[in-house]
């Protein structure tokens, strides 16, 4: 009983720490598998950035950086989010197609493209699954394809592609010795 409560409150410490696994723990697996896997680099359609260029990208040196207060990123979209929140003007973009008002040209094509134009350019190769956007198919290649689920619960054998559902999972794992129990079938859980 104890033991069980010391595991999860192991786990759910890590979650906290900064060294806890992160986007870039993500990127790295998926990279140390593509590696050993050359076949994976065949699951990205033609017209997107193969696995090896997103490496890169991912782990260059910080170069978008706010005029304004000096936040630095990798990433140009990161930042034109940064500033159109942080430093914000009195142009807005507005979507021709819905009441919708952006605070960066970049939001508006997104916008755009997620919902108005329903453009899906990042294709698996493996199978017929389209998405808008490429995290989303970097986790159905991750799942699907390849079988992987890199965020693992300490305490029993359940595993996901996202953290967000690790979480969630960690904190309903049922307990022996915990307040909350359902009195018609006996589950037990930290949280309600």
């Amino acid at each position: 009983m104890a033991e069980a409560k010391e595991k999860q409150k192991q786990q759910q410490q890590l979650l906290l720490d900064e060294e806890s696994i992160t986007d870039k723990d993500f990127v790295d697996s998926q990279n140390n598998h593509q590696d050993s896997d050359p076949r994976m680099e065949d699951y990205y359609s033609d017209s997107n950035v193969n696995g090896k260029n997103v490496q890169k990208d991912l782990n260059a040196s910080k170069k978008f950086c706010c005029n304004d207060c000096g936040f630095s990123t990798n990433q140009q979209a990161e930042l034109s989010i940064h500033v159109a929140t942080n430093h914000p003007t009195t142009e807005a973009f507005d979507c021709t197609e819905c009441e919708f008002t952006a605070p960066t040209e970049e939001i508006l094509n997104k916008h755009m493209q997620d919902l108005h134009l329903k453009l899906k350019p990042f294709k698996c190769k493996g199978c017929s699954y389209v998405s808008s956007q490429r995290v989303l198919l970097d986790k159905h290649i991750m799942r699907f394809n390849l079988g992987l689920k890199p965020f693992k619960c300490m305490q029993c054998d359940f595993a996901t592609i996202w953290e967000s559902c690790l979480v969630t999972h960690i904190q309903v794992i049922p307990l022996t010795d915990t307040p909350l129990q359902c009195d018609q079938c006996g589950f037990k859980a930290m949280h309600q």
